[in-house]
């Protein structure tokens, strides 16, 4: 399918060996491709994060999550307000 962008936290593309992106935050914001993203760690994996776009309402999107790791902290997402 061609050679899109790549995207990911830095400890995650360190992993990626023969592979480039573009790092972007475990936790804060960034855009892509004109949407604005908010990122914060996901407690289950290093560099692992929820991703949350400004579209419409907000989209979040997140895979694996852990509340009870002792090793990889959890950033919430708090919903903001109008």
């Amino acid at each position: 399918m061609g050679r899109p962008q790549l995207f990911a936290t830095a400890p995650v593309l360190s992993r990626l060996k023969g592979v480039t992106g573009q790092a972007i935050p475990i936790r804060g914001r960034c855009e892509i491709g004109g949407i604005v993203v908010e990122t914060g760690a996901n407690g289950h994996a290093p560099g692992g994060v929820w991703m949350r776009l400004a579209v419409g309402d907000g989209l979040l999107y997140m895979g694996d999550y852990s509340f009870e790791s002792r090793l990889y902290v959890l950033i919430l997402l708090h919903r903001r307000r109008p």
